[in-house]
Parts: structure tokens; C-alpha cells; sequence
């Protein structure tokens, strides 16, 4: 045919563009006429034309297209000199292959509809990650500077906050004799290293402040609102917070061991104690020290 020898020729000179179209003028002659047999070569030179150009869904058109052409010429009997059962054979492949056209892509459009979904879903739940993390971030920063404040505020022991105490529970305030006791108890509570032993005792507190331990723990509950383990643990956990900030000293030193140095006998313990009154768990704590630039903490006198 003199036209698809022009598309040769044209193709040739990379007028890829011209050379479609003769391709389209010489289809439409040809169904016009009525030239079934040269209709179905143009239709495959066309969808081979598409599928070179990566062109998908033209080629996949004109695959089905030359496909349907040649149902209809089948069964008008066009082709009457050739083996029925061959023409039966190929009719059925030619259908198949468009069923399992039609498949593929309806397969393909599943996969990429579930892609789609799966990246939206991970989206939001790194995105629901993030908000949470920020938000726990700044709370454990907030808990971390509140107890620092405590710490750098050198009139805020536990006796003294005691003093500032609201009376109005109704409970007996604490007595002129109360307050010097607990200005005693709080000496040694501050100079004392024997109160990070782990054995350390309202007994041996009694000892080392020279009073009996009655009026020790009557001292204690009137001025501090606590007894003598919650006064304890609050000058260890103080203590441990310290010793968690300053890398240069305890930096090799584990949680563990830094809550036995303060005189608690196991991490879960140390952990929950310091916990119920930092806000934190120790291991926070020192982390979100060390995202902040240091921060200066009196030593004990």
C-alpha cells in the first residue's frame, strides 16, 4: 500500500507526528471502503505507534479496536475461504485478550487506589506521632523547669514551705518548739551525707539531731505536713536530680545507680518515688536536661 509506504518514509525523517496522521486520513479511507483487511493492518500500525510513544491508553484503544474489527468481519462471514475452526480459535484468543485488557486495568486501578489509601493512612498516623510527641515534649519541659525552680530557690525547703502552710484544714499548727526541732532536723537533713544510706532511719535521724524520736516525728508531721519517708525521699529525689545533671561527675553512672547512691534499694522504686514528685521518671528528666542548655544548681551547704 502506497500510504503505509509514506509512514515508513516519514517515520524515518522522525516526523513521528505527520506520520499518525496519514495513518488516521488512510484508516478513515479505508472504513469508508470497506477494506477490512487493510483496516486491520493500519489499526495494529497505529496502536504500534501509540505503544512506541508510550502512550497506553491510545495503544490499548486501538489494540481493542482492531480486535472488535475483526469480530465484526468474522461474523459477517468475510472470511469464508478460511478453516472455521481456525477463525473459532482466534476469535476466542481475541476475546480473552481483551478480558484480561480489561482486567489488567482494573487490577492496576486497585493497586494504586490502595497504594493512595496506605500512604494517607501513614500520613495521619505520623502526623497524629508528631502532635503527641510535641505534646509530651513540652509537658516533660514544663515538669523539668517547675522542679528546677524548686531547686534554685534556696528559701524553699520543706520546713520553711511548711510554715506558709494553709491552716484552715483545722489540724493544730505547729508550736514555737515544732519549728526549732525542725530547723534542726533540716540541718541535718541538708549536711548530712548519712541520709542517702539505704538503712537510714527516724531512729538514726533522732540520733544525729539529739531528741527523742517522738518529738522528732511530731516535729516533722506539724511543720512539714508529711513524715519522716516522705520528708526523706523528698531531700534524696533532690539530691538524685542533681547528680542526674551533672554529667561530669555521675555521666558513666546508670539510673540504677544513681537512685542506689541516693539510698533507694531498687530502680522501680527510685523510678516511682521520684515520679510522684518530680512529674518525671528519672530517665526523662535527664534527658530533657540535657536538650537544655545547663542549668546552675546550688550545692547543698
Amino acid at each position: 500500500m502506497v500510504k503505509i509506504a509514506q509512514y515508513a518514509v516519514l517515520l524515518k525523517c522522525d516526523k513521528r507526528a505527520e506520520a499518525l496522521n496519514l495513518l488516521m486520513q488512510q484508516e478513515q479511507s479505508l472504513r469508508e471502503n470497506k477494506m477490512t483487511f487493510e483496516l486491520l493492518e493500519v489499526l495494529q500500525l497505529i496502536r504500534q505507534h501509540y505503544e512506541v510513544d508510550g502512550n497506553e491508553a491510545m495503544a490499548n484503544k486501538y489494540s481493542l479496536l482492531y480486535y472488535t474489527t475483526k469480530d465484526e468481519f468474522i461474523n459477517k462471514s468475510r472470511l469464508g475461504k478460511m478453516d472455521e475452526a481456525k477463525l473459532n480459535i482466534e476469535l476466542e484468543q481475541t476475546r480473552e485478550q481483551v478480558r484480561e485488557m480489561a482486567n489488567r486495568q482494573k487490577i492496576q486501578t486497585i493497586v494504586l487506589w490502595g497504594v493512595v489509601i496506605i500512604a494517607l493512612l501513614a500520613l495521619t498516623i505520623l502526623a497524629v506521632l508528631y502532635v503527641n510527641y510535641r505534646k509530651t515534649k513540652l509537658t516533660n519541659s514544663l515538669l523539668y523547669e517547675k522542679y528546677i525552680a524548686v531547686l534554685n530557690a534556696a528559701d524553699d525547703s520543706p520546713a520553711v514551705a511548711a510554715d506558709k502552710a494553709d491552716d484552715s484544714t483545722g489540724q493544730e499548727g505547729p508550736t514555737q518548739s515544732d519549728r526549732e526541732l525542725m530547723a534542726k532536723i533540716t540541718a541535718v537533713m541538708e549536711s548530712s551525707p548519712e541520709i542517702y544510706n539505704e538503712g537510714f532511719s527516724r531512729q538514726r535521724l533522732a540520733e544525729l539531731v539529739g531528741i527523742n524520736i517522738k518529738y522528732l516525728s511530731r516535729a516533722i508531721n506539724a511543720c512539714s505536713q508529711s513524715n519522716f519517708n516522705g520528708l526523706l525521699n523528698e531531700y534524696r529525689i533532690k539530691e538524685a536530680c542533681r547528680r542526674l545533671m551533672d554529667t561530669g561527675t555521675y555521666g558513666s553512672y546508670t539510673i540504677e545507680t544513681i537512685g542506689k547512691s541516693v539510698g533507694f534499694a531498687s530502680r522501680s522504686n527510685f523510678t516511682t518515688v521520684f515520679k510522684n514528685i518530680v512529674g518525671l521518671t528519672p530517665a526523662t528528666f535527664q534527658k530533657t536536661h540535657r536538650q537544655k542548655a545547663p542549668t546552675t544548681i546550688p550545692a547543698d551547704e
